[in-house]
This record gives C-alpha cells, structure tokens and sequence, in this order.
C-alpha cells in the first residue's frame, strides 16, 4: 500500500464520525458529429467522487476529493496517477501569466525599435499574438433563466438557459436532491466538483472535460440542485450530457490508487 492510499484510509479512521449512504449516478456523453454516447459511471462516498472511464476512455479514472479539493487522474495505461488541487494549477497559472508579460514587454521593447511600417507588418503577421491587448472589455456577465417543468429519464427538472450577450451558451435540467433520494452529503460533495470544475476551467481551460464532458462556466452564477441534462453550446464542440440513473449503494469498486502505480507531476513553469 503506498503512501497516498494509507493517508487517506487514516483520515478517513480518525475524522469519520458519521457513516453517509452511497450514491451511483451513470449518465451518458454525447457529442456533435458523433452518434455514439459514451457511457460512464461516478460513484460518490464519504466526501469522494471516483469517476470511472473518464472522459470516455476506459483507461482513466478520476478521483475528487472534496475535503482537499483536489483531483486525481488514474491513468491504467501506463500505471500512473497525476493529482493536483486548486492551489498548484493557481500558482501554474499565475507563472503562466508572469512568463507572457515579460514576452510582451520584450516584443513591445523590439517592435518600438523598428520602423512604424515593419512595426506594423510585424505586428500583423502574429497577429497580435503575445502583444498587449489593451484595454479590454469586461467578460459578459452570464445569467440563468428559468424554464418550465420535463421529465428526463423519469427524473422531474426545471429546465435552465444559461445566457451570456443574449446567446444561450448551456442549457441544463436540475433536479431536486431529495426528488433523486440523494444524501445530503453527497449532494454536497456533487455541488463540490461543480464548482471546482468551473474554477480550474477559467484559471486552465476545459481541464473539467475529465468530468464527463465540457462543463459550461456559469461566470459565478450559483445553481441549486443536481443536473440531470447538461447541453452545452460554448465549447468548439458542443455536448449532451445525461443521466440516465441514480442509486443507493456503490457496489464492489475502488476508490483509491491501486499499488504499483507511480506518480506524475504536472509540467513545471519556471518563475519569471
């Protein structure tokens, strides 16, 4: 047993005081141009999400653990894990951000040094890449407008538009918790990778993918209840993605790094 697997059975001994039910959603993922829905199952317990084929590759599982807000991807291909939290792709991303302004004060330094029609050439050839933008406008501000009542797979939800410059860029259906006989817990801990899918996705791009599909940023707008339809238009593709069940009980599965694996790191961005 490594490491990673004999902390969190320890945690789990010393902080566990309450002993929540088990919750299995499967649901399914379909994107345009293709008529094939990949099938996948997420399987929550005790604060944990174990998310088995995802992103639809039977190779890679995924782990979320809401206590540590980090994420886990098991790949079985090669016997590796790569796991990452939301302070690690924070600092990536800030490196990321200090490294592209210094090579635009180096390009603005270059191109003020050449004459104003090469400048201009130049600029037009990158296409403004790596220059500075200038004063931009704020992001649009997304809002959600309610529809009527339908019925998904026998589950009851309200549909919702997720609006943004008066485009509709997802639209999803959200059941109640308690209409899905979902423990309070493990509601909680969905609630959870929702929104810390949306966080990683804005500081990272559609890392969320690995969810299941491409999770549209709601721009901060809280949603109540569980989606059960998820269609989302922002992507360069667009997706469906559904659930088709939830039950009690997660049955004979995993939910840890299986020994033997080794660990990945995420690629390094040096300090500018």
């Amino acid at each position: 047993m490594n490491s990673p697997q004999r902390t969190l059975i320890l945690a789990t001994i010393l902080f566990s005081t309450t002993v929540y039910a088990d919750t299995t959603i499967e649901f399914g993922v379909t994107e345009s141009g293709s008529a094939q829905t990949r099938s996948q199952i997420a399987y929550v317990k005790d604060g944990t999400i174990f998310v088995n084929g995802a992103g639809g590759d039977p190779k890679i599982d995924l782990i979320f653990a809401r206590e540590r807000s980090s994420i886990t991807v098991i790949n079985h291909g090669d016997r590796t894990y790569l796991s990452f939290d939301e302070e690690k792709i924070n600092e990536l991303s800030d490196r990321a951000q200090g490294m592209m302004s210094t090579v635009q004060k180096q390009l603005a330094e270059n191109l003020a040094n050449l004459p104003p029609e090469q400048a201009a050439r130049m600029k037009e050839m990158m296409g403004n890449f790596g220059m500075p933008a200038g004063n931009q406008p704020p992001p649009p501000t997304k809002k959600l407008v309610k529809r009527g009542i339908v019925t998904i797979n026998n589950m009851k939800c309200r549909q919702i538009d997720v609006m943004s410059n008066n485009q509709k860029v997802a639209q999803l259906c959200v059941a109640d918790p308690s209409a899905l006989n979902l423990p309070r817990d493990d509601y909680e801990t969905i609630k959870a990778i929702q929104a810390f899918g949306e966080r990683i996705s804005q500081k990272a791009g559609q890392v969320s993918g690995q969810f299941g599909g491409s999770v549209p940023e709601f721009g901060g707008v809280q949603i109540d209840g569980v989606p059960v339809e998820m269609r989302n238009f922002s992507g360069p593709v667009s997706s469906v993605m559904t659930v088709t069940r939830v039950a009690a009980g997660v049955g004979a599965v995993s939910m840890a790094i299986p020994d033997g694996y080794n660990p990945r790191q995420l690629p390094s961005i040096p300090k500018m």
